[in-house]
């Protein structure tokens, strides 16, 4: 097996990752999730790791706060992630809901069982890869940056 290191080019997309809402607290207006894990992923033509190492993940974005959309779209900005936390091979974070009808609408959704997906939006900078003996390549995402994190219907 063979290890490369890879710079990720510029011009690749957003890209996304699956979650479930675990808490909701209608006295603060927040939910609670589970942004990205180490869960492998299957990409082009491979599978894509993020690693979870605090070293591996840009967190100044977190640490000022990154948007919470409904459906990845920046024009349903519902709310604000507020708090992070790295555990376990995963990046939990809470987010609180604006007072937008929006907000108000899709807060109303979540503590009503509802609207119960979410999904992290990242962006990729760095990785290095590996291609077993069966040419089927492995990409560990060692410097990304989440941007988001939304509600999701599906």
């Amino acid at each position: 097996m063979s290890t490369q290191v890879k710079r990720i080019p510029a011009a690749l997309p957003v890209l996304y990752r699956a979650a479930t809402v675990e808490n909701v607290d209608a006295e603060k207006r927040t939910v609670t999730f589970s942004l990205t894990s180490e869960e492998p992923v299957e990409r082009w033509g491979g599978t894509e790791i993020l690693d979870h190492n605090p070293k591996s993940i840009r967190q100044n974005r977190l640490k000022r706060g990154i948007p919470l959309l409904f459906g990845h779209d920046t024009n349903q900005h519902i709310g604000r992630i507020e708090s992070y936390g790295i555990k376990d091979g995963k990046l939990n974070v809470t987010a609180r809901f604006g007072n937008s009808a929006l907000a108000q609408e899709k807060f109303r959704d979540a503590q009503d069982g509802i609207l119960v997906d979410a999904s992290g939006g990242y962006i990729i900078h760095g990785c290095t890869e590996k291609v077993n003996d069966e040419g089927h390549w492995t990409y560990r995402i060692t410097d990304w940056e989440p941007v988001e994190g939304s509600l999701v219907p599906i």
